[in-house]
């Protein structure tokens, strides 16, 4: 039986497992939690904390993008190992993760729900976790400055976590430049198409400019993609726009669309406020259909569908 898998495309945790996924080459059955039914009465009886990924395997309930990877390895030791045999290395490879969890993610997501009003603002900008950002952004790119992968000598559990992170992370409060062994690891993390963390059903998350927007061409300033949205709970398809309007330097301005709703939502943004703008695409409305668009900035090419 395929292991259900409950996500939802733009939670970081959701591409750490699901980069484990695509590594090892094992399927699953992505189930969307978009608030329809039956995915959302089914998430709610699983799992009542409601937070993602968990995986249903052949009745086998489990939480948490770490635990689900430290399942997987369990799972299918034939496939590409993800947490060393050698004990030491498998306790580095586990501190890094909760290092890029802990300290990348983490401060990441409260500058986010800043941005986005789910948060109290402190007044000062985030300024403490922008700090926290800073110190990590300076540990790691000590750590990085000879190194290919965050442990040891293979792609890791850790590496599973550093992807996603450091994707949203630069978006949210950009890696400075001097950080160089820091930008060179985040392109390897997300250069590769076998190592991207992932949206949909296979749809990568990110991609360098040079390579495109996987199948899609690059967006222009002012230029309108439309995709095609359909409902898991209604027979009607409802088409969204997503319109980049600006794209200077680290500030962004995008208008979404939602014609079955009749609403539309502009916004400008920079920092924290550009991974808001995505999201925002998501949310458009509290429509609960899946969507697809493409957004680029002048060092990444973003698409979901």
């Amino acid at each position: 039986m395929t292991i259900a898998f409950y996500e939802h495309p733009f939670s970081s945790y959701v591409q750490k497992a699901k980069t484990a996924f695509y590594e090892k080459g094992i399927p699953f059955d992505a189930k969307m939690i978009d608030g329809s039914e039956p995915v959302a009465s089914e998430f709610a009886a699983l799992w009542p904390i409601q937070r993602f990924p968990v995986i249903v395997d052949d009745g086998r309930f489990v939480f948490e993008a770490t635990g689900i990877i430290e399942y997987l390895e369990a799972r299918f030791p034939e496939t590409a190992r993800l947490i060393p045999a050698d004990p030491l290395l498998a306790a580095e490879v586990r501190m890094w993760d909760r290092f890029f969890d802990n300290y990348v993610s983490y401060p990441q997501g409260r500058l986010v729900y800043m941005a986005i009003g789910r948060e109290p603002d402190d007044g000062k900008g985030g300024a403490a976790w922008k700090s926290m950002l800073e110190t990590s952004y300076a540990l790691l790119d000590r750590r990085m400055t000879d190194r290919t992968w965050a442990v040891g000598e293979s792609f890791s559990l850790a590496d599973c976590a550093a992807a996603p992170a450091l994707l949203y992370a630069d978006w949210t409060y950009p890696i400075p430049e001097r950080f160089a062994a820091v930008h060179a690891y985040r392109r390897r993390l997300l250069g590769c198409p076998k190592l991207r963390p992932r949206v949909g059903r296979g749809a990568p998350l990110s991609a360098p400019v040079s390579a495109g927007c996987t199948g899609r061409p690059r967006l222009a300033a002012g230029e309108v993609v439309p995709a095609r949205a359909h409902s898991s709970s209604a027979s009607a398809s409802v088409a969204q726009e997503i319109v980049p309007l600006r794209d200077v330097s680290r500030r962004s301005m995008l208008r979404a669309r939602n014609p079955q709703r009749g609403s539309q939502v502009s916004l400008s943004a920079s920092g924290g406020g550009q991974v808001a703008a995505v999201l925002l695409c998501a949310w458009l409305a509290h429509s609960q259909c899946d969507f697809g668009f493409c957004w680029r900035r002048p060092s990444d090419s973003l698409c979901a569908r």
